[in-house]
């Protein structure tokens, strides 16, 4: 055999031989892991994950679909309600809070046996977002409709204040430090509310944002609030297949707005 063939030769089997070898795994990185099926009807807003029970809620139509986390078992979901928008809890007190934005109310429920105990008028129009501080003992509910916040007693189930805060709120986020809360409103504004005593309430500040700035996040270190929009172009004319068109956003300009002292 000459050279040439016995480097082909060679070759060859040291390719073939790479090619059997095992192969490092790729690095891991975000995938899809599940996919779990709720079925019913309706639109969908908001999920809140019960980290002690590790089941999440989620809001869909006027039921809220319950789904263990840690099995993937999905639970008889929280029905009889109207438009759910957001889910909060008060573990210390086993219950949990329900916004209707079509009920103009929250619906309280055990936490344990997923029952609902009673539904609270809101003193405002579709109330969304949903919050319970555990400090006060007060959840909060922020109007979409009436811009304002509603204040429930937690221990009574009764409404104790209703504060105004800007319009189209979305996000909702308290702040143990300060003990203040802060609402996103889609009009361009940042509400922040104090607690003057248990049942008065009052807005410390109205800070301008940006036109959009719904989507919101705090840091409890440094007490800055962080909102999110872009600039936007002109509304288009309303159609018959888009009766409530909404602008464009402009190109590259998605930007987060960082507030603090």
């Amino acid at each position: 055999m000459n050279k040439a063939r016995i480097g082909l030769v060679f070759g060859l089997a040291l390719v073939m031989a790479v090619a059997a070898a095992p192969q490092a795994p790729k690095a891991a990185g975000y995938h899809l892991l599940k996919k779990h099926v709720l079925g019913g009807e309706g639109g969908w807003d908001y999920m809140a994950l019960d980290g002690r029970t590790r089941l999440l809620y989620v809001t869909h139509g006027n039921a809220v679909e319950v789904l263990n986390v840690a099995t993937g078992v999905k639970g008889e979901p929280i029905s009889g309600l109207k438009g759910v928008h957001g889910v909060a809890f008060a573990p210390e007190k086993n219950r949990g809070y329900i916004s209707n934005g079509r009920g103009n109310s929250v619906s309280v429920f055990n936490l344990k046996t997923r029952q609902l105990l009673t539904e609270v008028p809101s003193s405002g129009q579709n109330p969304d977002s949903v919050m319970y501080d555990a400090f006060s003992g007060r959840v909060f509910t922020f109007n979409g409709r009436t811009a304002n916040a509603t204040a429930i007693d937690a221990a009574t189930d009764k409404v104790v204040g209703t504060v105004d805060i800007g319009g189209g709120p979305d996000a909702v986020r308290y702040d143990p430090g300060t003990k203040l809360v802060f609402a996103s409103n889609g009009e361009g504004t940042l509400t922040v509310v104090r607690q003057i005593s248990a049942d008065k309430y009052e807005v410390a500040e109205t800070v301008p944002t940006a036109r959009g700035a719904r989507t919101m996040e705090l840091d409890p270190k440094t007490h800055h609030v962080f909102v999110v929009t872009a600039e936007y172009g002109p509304t288009p004319a309303p159609t018959a297949e888009q009766p409530r068109p909404r602008p464009a956003v402009v190109p590259g300009s998605f930007m987060v707005l960082e507030f603090g002292k």
